[in-house]
């Protein structure tokens, strides 16, 4: 009898240790990626604009271009005094000219798009790092409570025919009060306390479901936590090659904020569209071929008329050939854009030529439609989707207000079978938000690169925001 008496004791011990205990303040950051052992650099937005400025090697390719395009508007320019000797020199030197339009509508084309993918893998790290920041505490407290439940289900087992007070009764023949006044030191006073101390050390079916609901919740969380991980190791990638390649930077950078942008302004989709329409690199590029294309018409036609072969302007100048959007069949149906053409040289005698050149200047007007016209068609888009997330933001902020407390409350202890369902629909609700934040910012850096920078939108400058768990303090 003594050795039950002592049984209890132990089993009183071991439930003390199951008893809730609030979670650290703070949840250790996630490690990166190591990348050629470089060191870990906190960088604002603005700082990781100026370096890809000055690192991109897209962008430096681009200015080459444009040198290059100088040069031989410099070249032709210097020969205009011969113009009355070549008549067709002053076509080719308004084309060059043209040129260098088209080679700087090309670098700032560029910058933008540049811009565009550093802003999204720098929200894209801050967003993953706000859910693991939602979904660590949660996955603790799960695995603690099932950790609980595991050891709790051990002990019941091994104190089964103590904790079951009828089977203890038959197999020791006389009732539970005589068993108990026959150990030494208790009293009667006490007998609740030990009823009570072996029900809960008995393994329940209330037990068994916490567990089972809790492995699957567990798993949902889990899920959450590694996309989330491997989410801020890609966007690190991403965000260092973007600036420029990490051999050309020298260190790892991170994202020295803990907020995504909260700017939400209310947008005029006719005023999106007539910045577009004056400032998209695509559109001045386009132009600008076009009208060169056009010239080629009065070059031709100043030109010798018996000549067989005559070069064109893309014979000695650059045509800064547009890459333009490819078209997709899918889920998402994106149309094609005809492709610009300008050939190197032109056969036949005069007539031939100029009605050559006036057919290529009538594709090169289509051309510039078509490409406005599905410039146009994304932008409609892109302001769509962004009136829809701001019109959805609302009710992600009243979710998560409501999930709050009750995130609050599961990271605070062991968990009973209700709680253990709203493991997953509560982070879920939490996350739900960060997500509509990042979609809004996502899609207000798209509107920038689609209007080539004249969008004027707060976006890479804001103060941070408070930390929305009470549980969680962000780096």
């Amino acid at each position: 009898m003594r050795s039950w008496w002592w049984h209890v004791l132990g089993a009183g011990f071991l439930m003390a240790l199951l008893c809730p205990a609030p979670l650290p303040a703070q949840e250790e950051p996630p490690r990166t990626a190591d990348y050629q052992g470089l060191e870990p650099r906190y960088l604002t937005l603005p700082e990781c604009l100026e370096i890809a400025l000055k690192n991109q090697p897209r962008i430096h390719a681009e200015l080459s271009s444009q040198e290059s395009a100088q040069i031989t508007a410099r070249f032709l320019n210097k020969l205009a005094p011969l113009g009355k000797l070549q008549p067709a020199l002053g076509a080719r030197i308004d084309q060059a000219n043209l040129g260098l339009t088209r080679a700087q509508a090309a670098v700032d084309q560029q910058v933008e798009e540049t811009f565009y993918s550093v802003r999204r893998a720098f929200y894209t790290h801050i967003y993953a790092r706000r859910v693991l920041d939602i979904a660590k505490p949660l996955e603790t407290a799960a695995r603690r409570t099932e950790n609980a439940l595991l050891l709790k289900k051990r002990i019941g087992l091994l104190l089964e025919p103590v904790a079951n007070l009828e089977k203890l009764e038959e197999t020791m023949g006389k009732p539970f009060t005589d068993i108990f006044l026959g150990l030494p030191g208790p009293n009667l006073a006490q007998e609740p306390i030990i009823r009570r101390a072996l029900r809960e050390i008995a393994w329940t079916t209330a037990n068994e479901r916490i567990l089972a609901r809790l492995h699957f919740e567990h798993s949902q969380i889990k899920k959450k936590v590694n996309e989330a991980e491997a989410g801020a190791r890609q966007s690190i990638a991403l965000l260092g090659e973007e600036m420029g390649g990490f051999t050309r930077l020298g260190f790892q950078p991170l994202p020295a904020v803990n907020s995504l942008p909260m700017a939400g302004p209310r947008l005029d989709l006719n005023e999106l569209l007539d910045l577009l329409d004056n400032n998209s690199g695509e559109l001045i590029q386009i132009r600008a071929g076009r009208a060169a294309t056009e010239l080629e018409v009065r070059a031709q036609r100043q030109i010798a008329p018996l000549r067989g072969l005559v070069g064109t302007f893309a014979s000695a100048t650059d045509t800064k050939t547009v890459p333009l959007p490819t078209p997709e069949r899918g889920d998402e149906f994106r149309p094609s854009v005809v492709g610009f053409e300008t050939p190197t040289n032109l056969a036949g005698p005069r007539r031939v030529r100029i009605a050559r050149a006036n057919a290529l200047a009538d594709r090169a007007r289509s051309v510039e439609e078509s490409t406005r016209n599905l410039l146009r068609l994304q932008m409609r888009v892109t302001h769509e989707d962004y009136m829809d997330i701001q019109a959805d933001i609302g009710n992600f902020e009243a979710d998560a207000k409501a999930a709050r407390p009750l995130f609050t409350q599961l990271t605070g202890g062991l968990l009973n079978l209700e709680e253990s369902g709203l493991l997953a629909s509560t982070g879920t609700l939490l996350a739900d938000l960060e997500k509509a934040h990042f979609d809004r910012a996502v899609l207000l850096a798209d509107l920038i690169r689609q209007t080539g920078g004249a969008l004027q939108v707060d976006i890479d400058h804001w103060t941070n925001g408070s930390a929305p768990l009470e549980s969680t303090v962000l780096p």
